[in-house]
Formats: C-alpha cells, sequence, structure tokens
C-alpha cells in the first residue's frame, strides 16, 4: 500500500516556536573518542522501555559526536541539575575544546560530570535515521539518580509532567535560578530546537 503525503507548509520558525513550548530535561550526551572526552547538550532525549531499561537519544547527523558514538557502540548521559546551566550553555556551542576547564571523571570508560542530577550508561541497539537527525535507541547499563532536580529546557514558564517543579518562592523571585538557567540556555540555543543534538 502506497503512503500518500500531503505537503508541509510548516516554516522553520515557525516548528521550532511551537517546538520551544515544550518543557523537557536538557542533558550532555558523552562519549571518548580515544583518550579525548567529547560532548554535546541535548533535550532530545527520553527514557523509551522499563523491560529492558531503555533510552533514545536524538543527534545530528554531522554531528562529530554521532560518529565516535557509531564507532564505540557507547555513550554517557549527563542529566543536568538546576545549578548546572553554565555546563548547558558551554556543551551546547560548537567546537572541539568543550572540556577544557570542566571538571569530569571516567566512569564505566565514559566522560561523567560531576553532581548531574543522574547519570546513565547505554549501550546503543539501532541507528533510526529521521529526517537531519539519528535517533539512538539504547540499553541503559548503569543509571544513577541525584538528589538535584532536572534543568527544564529553556523556553516555557511551566514544567513538563515529567519534570520535577521548581519551589513556588524560588519560582516567583526576579533573580530565581530558573530564571538564570532559561536565560543561560536561551543564548545558548541556535539552529535546533532547542538543544536536539547539533553538529558538535
Amino acid at each position: 500500500m502506497t503512503t500518500t503525503h500531503l505537503p508541509s507548509t510548516v516554516t522553520l520558525q515557525a516548528f521550532r516556536d511551537a517546538m520551544a513550548t515544550v518543557a523537557s530535561p536538557v542533558a550532555v550526551v558523552t562519549a571518548m573518542d580515544g583518550p579525548r572526552p567529547h560532548g554535546t547538550t541535548v533535550s532530545a532525549f527520553a527514557s523509551l522501555s522499563l523491560t529492558p531499561p531503555m533510552v533514545l537519544v536524538s543527534l545530528d547527523n554531522r554531528s562529530q559526536l554521532l560518529t565516535i558514538i557509531r564507532r564505540t557502540g557507547r555513550f554517557g548521559l549527563n542529566i543536568l541539575g538546576t545549578h548546572q546551566a553554565g555546563l548547558a550553555a558551554a556543551f551546547a556551542r560548537p567546537g572541539q575544546n568543550k572540556f577544557d576547564d570542566v571538571i569530569w571523571s571516567p566512569s564505566e570508560n565514559l566522560p561523567r560530570l560531576p553532581d548531574s542530577a543522574a547519570w546513565i550508561t547505554a549501550e546503543v541497539d539501532e541507528y533510526v535515521t529521521a529526517g537531519d537527525h539519528t535517533v539512538l535507541l539504547a540499553r541503559a547499563i548503569t543509571a544513577e539518580p541525584d538528589e538535584a532536580g532536572p534543568i527544564p529546557s529553556p523556553t516555557t514558564s511551566v514544567p513538563s509532567a515529567r519534570t520535577r517543579p521548581w519551589p513556588p518562592d524560588r519560582r516567583a523571585h526576579p533573580h530565581s535560578p530558573r530564571r538564570a538557567c532559561r536565560a543561560s540556555l536561551r543564548a545558548s540555543a541556535h539552529r535546533t530546537v532547542p538543544f536536539p543534538g547539533g553538529p558538535n
């Protein structure tokens, strides 16, 4: 049976603006390129299965990190805490030197960022090409939650059902960590919605 696709009338900016209303946590996906750590900021990740435990991550097809993960078959998922907006911005920028001046440690031979809200290591089962991105379907090998709340993606004021809510007093304060986090992430987001895993 042949499927007929209707022509799209969506502009890139309209799509970005629509998806910017969706709150999701922010993470840094990491891998080792020989002795060199590599990583990029993403918000396009989610739990996929409980039995077995699986996650999915979306990376730009041009991503150097994707090339490394295709070679090694493994990655780390550092789910960032509310105090780590600076790390989210740093790893969202293009370039090879994102780990300069960043404290990290090897865990399961993958780069782990300290004080993250959670740490997951995963082995890729399948790579699915979807438009200009590749979706990684991966089995979770280790999972270690922390007490810190995750960073919500920057362009909405309403936490998602899967995002730990912010305390009301901090949310209302004009200099709250939440507002500072969102402002920092807005400034760093470019070309993507808002961190799907760019060509970094």
